[in-house]
């Protein structure tokens, strides 16, 4: 038996939807567990960034300030892998720039998100 816990997640996405439908696929799919969510970064809590071990969050909760927003994200953990999601996947470039460790596409289907979270 393992006893190892799943992976603790942060979700940020202005979308109460997309949160739900996401929170639905990272549990139930890939079994990771959602410690938190927010509408944007501002939602987002200290101590809920420092029991997660991954944040995805909207490109449009970070974006303009993206790089300074990252940097802020890595400073509370800084081995918090970021992925940034966007409904514009023309934005992917921008946010690895940025710092994200990696990107989602929301028009993306579902079997290639999992294949990305994997």
């Amino acid at each position: 038996m393992n006893d190892t816990p799943p992976p603790r997640v942060l979700l940020a996405d202005g979308d109460a939807d997309v949160r739900r439908a996401l929170a639905l696929l990272l549990q139930t799919v890939l079994g990771l567990q959602v410690v938190g969510e927010a509408a944007d970064l501002t939602g987002l809590s200290a101590s809920g960034q420092a029991q997660a071990d991954l944040l995805l969050i909207d490109w449009a909760s970070i974006a303009p300030r993206a790089a300074q927003s990252v940097a802020q994200l890595r400073s509370l953990n800084g081995a918090l892998p970021v992925i940034v999601l966007s409904t514009r996947p023309e934005v992917r470039a921008a946010a690895l720039a940025a710092g994200a460790d990696a990107f989602l596409s929301k028009v993306d289907s579902p079997e290639q998100v999992i294949a990305t979270l994997r």
